[in-house]
């Protein structure tokens, strides 16, 4: 790899004294003088302050490959006790290494210009291997390089990667299609007693294979595995070897590995659109969240909790108390799980304002299309059309292959009354993701709302026969065939989902554009009402939704329009008071 594109530096300030990225250290205007070997000490110290650095890897990283005697990383680390006194606190663990014990704020600066992008792609995997372990290699191998400040490299975003690489495009032309300078592929395979991780990096600009990886470790401990091929990923970005340690080990100290394959496994079935993995994606993520991957599974738990509600797979209410559970004892939570708590407070509790607070406060910085996914909800909620836009536009500017952005934004223009960009729009979500059922669904709906019934027909049939558990396909497809004046079929599909909503729940928003169309106006209204009282997320948006511009003059509907009205008063409100 051309190590010319990469240009970091690192450094550190603890106690009195700052290191400097040229290794130069400070007490105040005073140099003190450090030995190679202790300088290079010191900075693998530096690098996971609070965790336990072994005798093994301090020799590793001071004399790599050169034999040493017992005595010279103990030597090494009292010479620089001596040096650093009072400023600093290395803690002896017996038998088990040294630890940090002093606060470190590490800096850097970055050359922008010179930093490649990255796309990785999920590992393939072979017989015997959790296709789960494929995925968790790839997604934590980004996790890792993005906790670096400075990055070694820019990561393309994960959801637009993994959508192509499911569509089966190759990951040279993914890489061409993100903009990415290089992408890393690999495959992940087991034998009885062992696992063995082969990595490789493409430069697409020419799709050259720039270096081969390879890691092997115990099967039933494959975290020791993805530790070794994570490292040596860093070493060929350039990462110094110190820095490279400290993202392998820190943080992995009595790790229960129960809970992290929990994690894994729960993060992989919640990517599904199935409401029984996503329900077992849930159960997973509530034992990892109880180990020692807490933050992040609880984050896992409430983004796949909005899901299930949006696809309509568990009540809202039910969703919202998986989201309680999942904050709870979080002291600082994060921008996944503030904006799942305003989007709770939204639609369950009608509780605009703190609602706003939670959303407007999460980190619109934070990785992944999340924080932007529940702004662009809630803008779509309130009716401001104009504003989900914007943030659609801002955000698909960076990431233009993301399939929620996409769908997102075709819907945007439909309740905004964009008859010609919403049918590009929904045209564009076809051919982008082919097979992607949130695609196809927004698709069928625009097509059916604007006279090609037909075809919007067989593309919300096709999902439901996928997806037999997904309501909103049926509800649409009955629209569709109302559309091209197939009643009877279109009022069958309504009844059938009419009975299975006394053995489960089952999401009426979508129900009330069909019955509507089927001429049914009574039902229409009755199903809009079930939506409010159930308090499902898509209740404000469908009040907007063109298809049910007949409805507007019923006495019913005006009333449901001014709950969110009332909201929106109350805010308006309490500004005024606040100034």
């Amino acid at each position: 790899m051309d190590h010319s594109l990469l240009h970091v530096d690192f450094g550190f300030t603890f106690g009195n004294l700052h290191l400097e990225p040229d290794g130069t250290l400070l007490r105040g205007g005073e140099t003190i003088h450090l030995t190679p070997k202790e300088l290079a000490a010191l900075r693998v110290l530096l690098t996971h302050p609070g965790h336990i650095v072994t005798a093994a890897q301090l020799k590793e990283s001071l004399w790599p490959d050169v034999h040493v005697t017992d005595d010279s990383v103990p030597r090494c680390i009292s010479s620089l006790r001596a040096r650093l006194g009072s400023d600093a606190h290395i803690r002896t663990i017996y038998k088990r290494g040294y630890r940090f014990e002093s606060a470190v704020h590490p800096f850097g600066s970055t050359d922008e210009e010179g930093i490649p992008r990255l796309a990785i792609v999920p590992f393939t995997v072979g017989f015997g291997v959790p296709e789960y372990l494929g995925a968790a290699i790839a997604e934590d191998a980004g996790t890792h390089l993005l906790a670096f400040d400075p990055a070694p490299v820019r990561l393309s975003p994960r959801d637009a990667v993994w959508a192509l690489a499911e569509s089966g495009v190759s990951p040279r032309e993914l890489g061409r299609r993100l903009s990415a300078d290089l992408v890393l592929t690999g495959a992940v395979q087991a034998s009885t007693l062992f696992l063995r991780v082969r990595a490789q990096m493409l430069r697409v600009s020419d799709g050259s294979q720039i270096w081969v990886e390879e890691a092997m470790g115990p099967r039933e401990h494959y975290t020791v595995v993805q530790h070794q091929l994570l490292d040596r990923l860093l070493y060929r970005l350039g990462v110094p070897p110190a820095i490279a340690i400290s993202a392998s080990s820190s943080g992995q100290e009595d790790v229960e590995v129960s809970a992290q394959q929990a994690l894994f496994q729960g993060r992989f079935e919640g990517r599904s659109r199935d409401a029984q993995h996503m329900s077992s994606a849930v159960e997973l993520l509530f034992k990892a969240s109880a180990g020692s991957k807490y933050r992040a599974a609880r984050e896992q738990i409430v983004k796949v909790s909005i899901g299930q509600s949006l696809f309509g797979y568990t009540s809202p209410d039910f969703a919202a108390e998986q989201i309680r559970r999942a904050s709870d004892d979080l002291d600082q939570p994060s921008a996944a799980v503030l904006s799942a708590l305003g989007w709770t407070l939204f639609h369950v509790e009608h509780n605009l304002a703190f609602a706003l607070r939670m959303i407007l406060d999460a980190d619109p910085e934070a990785p992944g299309t999340w924080p932007v996914t529940l702004r662009v909800l809630l803008a779509l909620s309130r009716h401001r059309f104009a504003e989900a836009l914007d943030l659609l536009e801002d955000s698909l500017r960076d990431d233009p292959w993301s399939p929620t952005l996409n769908v997102q934004r075709a819907w945007a223009h439909h309740l905004a009354g964009h008859s010609h960009e919403s049918l590009n729009r929904a045209e564009s979500c076809l051919t982008m993701f082919p097979g992607d059922e949130r695609a196809e669904l927004c698709a069928a709906l625009i097509l059916a709302y604007h006279n090609e019934p037909e075809r919007a027909a067989k593309l919300a049939h096709d999902v439901a026969q996928r997806v037999p558990a997904l309501d909103i396909a049926f509800a649409i497809e009955a629209y569709a065939l109302a559309r091209a004046a197939r009643r009877l079929e279109a009022t069958t599909l309504l009844e059938q989902l009419q009975f299975a909503g006394h053995e489960r729940f089952v999401l009426s928003a979508f129900t009330a554009a069909a019955y509507a169309e089927v001429g049914d106006t009574d039902a229409a209204i009755t199903e809009l009402q079930a939506a409010e009282k159930a308090r499902c997320p898509w209740f404000f948006q469908t009040l907007a939704d063109p298809r049910l511009q007949g409805l507007h003059t019923h006495p019913e509907f005006r009333r449901m329009q001014r709950i969110l009205e009332t909201m929106e008063a109350a805010v308006e409100s309490q500004a005024v008071c606040a100034v």
